[in-house]
């Protein structure tokens, strides 16, 4: 794991290139000017949204046209393609499914890097691979563009809410020009470090979750299994059973008490036999 980091680490740090500035101060002053939005699904269509009523005109194109409508009826401009999006916008946000959408929507035939402007800042906000993120950064870098990824935590109820967290990875000099729109979405906003390191966090993040998911599960498995029996008894509230309570296991379905459990231990066993064995059914 240790190796793992410090490869991770060295190819993090040959992101670190200069920034020409100019580009940097004129796009703190754009404030207002157009920004454009890629990827009208599930959470890219309430961040728009919160774009919009945070009085940024907005430009938004998606491969399904029939998202776009409700945008459109918000007072979106919708165009036919990310190519045209790149046209009329120096500030781009995508929120796309996969790498392959994001890889399609940056350097595909009618792509956001055909008809970039050179200063232009392109932020990923999809969950991709940070190697992919890495690409997008080199083949924009070409353009005169800059690429940034931030990855999102929260799901729809926070990019409903603009409640998000955003993990960004990209130049530290085009982090605030970044913010400024970022924070029209999201409560959190957190640099990481070098182009990657958002997709490395939420990553990390994801795991995290996955993680819990799973002990919940296993945790709630195992309780059915040991307290959830066809023939039960009840036990007074204490300590313990208040614990299943705030895993969902409500008070009345926790039955057993240490008198039950020897009771109903198989002959020729240990009076604190565990499992539990079911109660016959004249003792509920």
């Amino acid at each position: 794991m240790a190796a793992l980091f410090r490869g991770s680490r060295n190819l993090l740090l040959r992101w670190n290139k200069p920034v020409d500035l100019a580009f940097v101060a004129s796009r703190s002053m754009a404030s207002k000017t157009p920004v454009g939005f890629i990827g009208l699904g599930n959470m890219g269509s309430p961040m728009a949204k919160n774009l919009l009523r945070n009085g940024y005109p907005v430009i938004a194109t998606d491969v399904f046209p029939e998202s776009c409508k409700e945008l459109q009826d918000l007072g979106a401009q919708v165009v036919d393609s990310p190519a045209e999006v790149a046209e009329k916008a120096d500030r781009i946000l995508t929120m796309l499914p996969s790498s392959p959408n994001v890889i399609e929507v940056y350097v595909g035939p009618n792509g956001i890097l055909k008809k970039v402007k050179k200063g232009t800042l392109l932020i990923d906000s999809s969950t991709i691979d940070p190697t992919v993120a890495k690409e997008m950064a080199v083949a924009a870098e070409k353009m005169g563009a800059v690429f940034m990824d931030a990855p999102v935590s929260g799901g729809v109820g926070a990019a409903s809410l603009a409640k998000l967290t955003f993990m960004v990875g990209g130049v530290e000099e085009e982090y605030h020009a970044a913010q400024e729109l970022l924070t029209c979405m999201g409560a959190n906003v957190i640099y990481c470090g070098q182009v990657g390191t958002g997709q490395a966090a939420k990553i990390c993040n994801n795991m995290l979750l996955a993680i819990g998911m799973i002990g919940t599960a296993e945790t709630m498995n195992l309780g059915i299994r040991y307290f959830q029996q066809q023939h039960r008894r009840r036990l007074p509230i204490s300590a313990g059973q208040t614990n299943f309570i705030k895993a969902g296991i409500s008070a009345s379905d926790i039955k057993y008490t240490t008198a039950a459990r020897t009771e109903k231990c198989p002959v020729n066993t240990s009076p604190h036999c565990w499992p539990p064995q079911p109660l016959d059914s004249g003792a509920a």
